[in-house]
């Protein structure tokens, strides 16, 4: 062996039926999906799909289901056990319209998508552009379901949000910034767009991430809006002053030298890159960060790190199902799940190392972990990875 990294496939999506609790879809970064049909007990891969970036479980017919991808979007209609390419758009997030189950919305890189109402047989299999075209590059969008009669549609680029309803046929450009202190320029966003998202569990509640430019480094600032969008601050809320300060929309703003290094550590404790919001307390969020998952109980007010129970808290992804309250994410140690909110961690069966699925199948299990546990302690580190023992 000559190991340099790890070694293990991250788990990045599980989700389960809502017609039966033991059927559970699960995909990794890679390109492979799986399936349980035990509770997670043991699990099967799942042929016919490419990288999966969503499930989305029919509430209608327990064997139709949907799977986004960056190629396309898939259907089965047994289950699982087969799927076939419904549509090419490249799709990050699908979703069930609430007023109609048998269409499903579908938001990816380059717009937004509805599939229209055909019945079982021909569900999901076609599909209308909603968003146009002549947006930027750069633009990330979002549909908002839980608000209005009308679903809304949200495109953000570095200009701010724009908005529309499935029946207009332009976008509305978000309202002009200026600059109450200072000179220079003002950035709408702060930055580059990289992803927004509605809460379902808050009617009026955005997240958005955006690529900021912060001590020589590109990394993202999560923030959250209350009002539809309208103001935003950091999810971190007590990053706020800094943000108004450098966007130069706080006029009386004065940060000294101490508030600032107080503000740039605890940003650097709590790095968060997603965010998921628990579906029975929508004042609880989770936050991935690379040493854990960090868990605030009053909406951003206060933070803590929760990492008990994980073998390496290296956490790469975080998901919460639709039709479950269990919290998962996804280590190189494999999938750990969390039934008491955040609070502690369990492992699972779901370790993919080679060309094994579950536990039982890695081999060398002692070996692999003895040198996870040493790359994550510090004891093997770079060029000790490299040693070859037979030239030792």
């Amino acid at each position: 062996f000559a190991l340099d990294g790890w070694l293990s496939r991250i788990v990045s999506i599980v989700e389960v039926s809502p017609h039966d609790p033991f059927v559970q879809f699960a995909a990794d970064t890679s390109g492979g999906a799986y399936v349980s049909l035990d509770r997670g007990e043991m699990w099967a891969p799942m042929q016919g799909l490419p990288r999966v970036n969503d499930f989305l479980f029919s509430t209608d017919y327990p064997w139709i289901a949907f799977a986004a991808s960056p190629s396309g979007i898939y259907r089965t209609m047994d289950g699982g056990e087969s799927w076939s390419r419904v549509a090419g758009y490249s799709t990050d997030r699908l979703d069930l319209d609430p007023k109609n189950s048998q269409s499903v919305y579908a938001v990816g890189p380059d717009g937004i998508y509805k599939s229209v109402d055909l019945g079982e047989k021909a569900m999901g299999t076609v599909w209308r552009d909603l968003s146009g075209s002549g947006y930027p590059e750069e633009a990330v969008f979002e549909v908002v379901l839980n608000g209005d009669a009308e679903p809304t549609l949200l495109m953000m680029t570095s200009n701010g949000i724009y908005r529309k309803k499935e029946s207009d046929s332009e976008w509305t450009p978000p309202d002009r910034v200026t600059r109450q202190r200072g000179f220079s320029d003002v950035l709408p966003i702060g930055g580059k767009p990289l992803w927004i998202r509605s809460d379902d569990t808050h009617s009026g509640r955005l997240f958005r991430s955006v690529e900021i430019e912060m001590w020589r480094d590109r990394q993202p600032l999560l923030s959250v809006s209350e009002d539809g969008g309208k103001t935003w601050i950091p999810v971190l809320k007590e990053l706020e002053p800094l943000s108004r300060w450098s966007s130069g929309e706080g006029d009386t703003i004065n940060l000294t030298r101490e508030d600032l290094r107080g503000m740039i550590a605890y940003f650097q404790k709590f790095p968060i890159t997603d965010l998921r919001v628990d579906p029975k307390d929508s004042n609880r969020w989770y936050g991935q960060i690379e040493g854990g998952v960090a868990i605030t109980e009053d909406s951003g007010e206060t933070w803590r790190l929760s990492k008990e129970g994980l073998d390496i808290p290296r956490v790469h992804s975080l998901w919460v199902p639709r039709h479950a309250s269990t919290l998962y994410v996804g280590t190189p140690a494999g999938l750990y799940l969390s039934e008491d909110q955040g609070e502690s961690w369990q492992d699972t069966s779901l370790v993919l190392q080679d060309s094994g699925v579950i536990r039982s199948e890695i081999g060398g299990a002692g070996y692999l972990e003895a040198y996870w546990l040493g790359r994550y302690e510090g004891f093997i580190g770079d060029e000790e990875a490299q040693r070859t023992w037979w030239e030792n």
